[in-house]
């Protein structure tokens, strides 16, 4: 008898075919071409429903009882508001205080939350789906990542993520070890790959790490050194910070002026030789407008720690910047300093440059595109204390056009109640006038202020609140209220 396979293949090669006895009145006799299809389309249902249910190889693989409550119903309706893309901002945080109180999604939603996109939901979505949600994900190649199984399985057989998932937690455990993975692999790694296990450094991260990194500042691979020098300029006792620092030591000097006041006098760089190009430097300029020998400055400044200036100098961070900003060579110095910061997450130097993002003309000396990263390296009380200057009731609220508006929609950190009162209620004061930035900012607020505060912001608005700050309004409390709600049902007894 006639198969789809055959009947299919037949007529891809022209050959002539032979239709299978079907009723008379089932295949028109003077259309050839329509008779296959019909005659296909029968043979396909057919075969279709004569195929067997699949056969579950070994009975006993059934998922393990869950050792955890599940969410409520209220906290689950939740989740499904979310997952549905209504405040989808807020499933991070949902997430989190899901595991933190150490309850379980229901079963309905494993699916969706395993499915997930965006990389970085990944990791929280781990401990909230059980042990169902485990089982789950070991009969889908494309959940493997929340699998979980034991860390060499997953690095022998795992697809990518569960083998940097593997690698980052032994990291945790056995720094040695792990790194002893890398290099047995290291030759049969593709640069892609390599460059993603060298990031896995960054837990533990020592000098024992060193002669690996050192290694990769020799791949041919632009992406394997760039990994492998971010990690090197962290360890303030590398061999590539102490080279670095040889360099850049000789170029500023603290220089006294009138009244007491301090500049950096400053010697450019004349160039790279082949050894300082081994170690990063050159390539394309950080800002073309400040010219060759600025940017070679810039280049070198962000390739050191900058508390070795601090110890160097005799100056804490601040008192350098002050000095830097009376200097010609200003631009060069701050976007060197800001790199370099980020570079080695340096709280101290972060702290001293974020003020410089509202000031006019302290922000245009700084890279905007690392604004938000800096910003978030800063403590909440020093983005606090910078408001508290700002807002002050009655005599000064916070300017429309402050730049403070805009720090603060990059920090994305969660806010102090004393923080969320002095804005919100700033803008309270001014929502009957007219205003732009500061309305507009509102929502971007709310995923940070304390959810417990709802209820108090609800009040206090303008009647005569119009422009921009009506429907703005409505957005900031209907995301406060929800994040009160889910804080609510979260802490409800299941």
């Amino acid at each position: 008898m006639s198969s789809l396979a055959s009947l299919t293949s037949a007529s891809m090669l022209g050959l002539p075919t032979a239709l299978p006895p079907l009723p008379r009145a089932a295949l028109p006799e003077d259309d050839p071409a329509a008779a296959l299809l019909i005659a296909a389309a029968v043979i396909g249902i057919g075969e279709l429903g004569g195929c067997l249910p699949a056969q579950v190889e070994n009975e006993r693989n059934l998922c393990a009882a869950e050792g955890q409550s599940y969410l409520s119903k209220q906290a689950a309706s939740l989740l499904k508001r979310i997952l549905a893309s209504e405040f989808p901002a807020v499933l991070p945080e949902f997430l989190q205080l899901t595991a933190q109180q150490r309850l379980l999604v229901p079963p309905e939603m494993l699916p969706a939350l395993l499915g997930l996109e965006k990389s970085d939901l990944r990791r929280p979505v781990l401990p909230v789906i059980g042990a169902r949600g485990r089982w789950l994900a070991a009969q889908n190649p494309a959940w493997s990542y929340a699998r979980q199984r034991e860390a060499q399985d997953a690095w022998e057989h795992g697809r990518r993520a569960e083998r940097l998932a593997a690698l980052e937690s032994l990291r945790g455990r056995d720094p040695s070890q792990a790194r002893q993975w890398i290099q047995a692999a290291w030759e049969q790694e593709s640069p892609e790959e390599r460059a993603a296990l060298i990031a896995t450094l960054s837990t533990g991260l020592s000098l024992e790490d060193e002669p690996l990194l050192e290694a990769c500042l020799d791949d041919k691979r632009k992406e394997v050194r760039q990994a492998g020098r971010g990690l090197l300029l962290r360890l303030e006792g590398s061999r590539l910070v102490q080279r670095m620092w040889e360099r850049a030591r000789p170029l500023l000097k603290i220089k006294s002026k009138f009244l007491g006041r301090e500049t950096l006098e400053v010697s450019l760089p004349e160039g790279w030789d082949a050894a300082a190009k081994r170690d990063g430097l050159g390539g394309a300029q950080l800002r073309k407008k400040m010219g060759e020998k600025a940017n070679l400055l810039a280049q070198l400044l962000a390739s050191v720690p900058p508390a070795l200036w601090s110890r160097e100098l005799g100056r804490p961070p601040e008192k350098l910047i002050a000095a830097a900003l009376g200097s010609e060579w200003k631009e060069a110095l701050l976007l060197g300093w800001q790199l370099a910061t980020l570079a080695v997450e340096d709280v101290a130097w972060a702290e001293a440059l974020v003020p410089l993002w509202a000031a006019p003309e302290g922000r245009e000396l700084l890279a905007a595109e690392e604004a938000g990263a800096l910003i978030r390296l800063a403590r909440p009380e020093k983005i606090e204390a910078l408001v508290r200057e700002a807002v002050k009731p009655v005599l000064a609220e916070l300017d429309d056009q402050s730049l403070l508006i805009s720090l603060l929609e990059q920090y994305q950190r969660p806010w102090s109640v004393r923080l969320a009162r002095l804005v919100v209620q700033s803008a309270q004061r001014q929502s009957g006038a007219l205003r732009h930035s500061l309305p507009l900012a509102l929502p971007a607020f709310a995923h940070w202020i304390p959810p417990e505060l709802a209820a108090e912001f609800a009040h206090g608005w303008s009647a005569e609140a119009k422009g921009f700050w009506p429907t703005r309004i409505n957005e900031f409390l209907a995301l406060l209220n929800f994040r009160s709600q889910v804080l609510a049902a979260l802490h409800a007894a299941p």
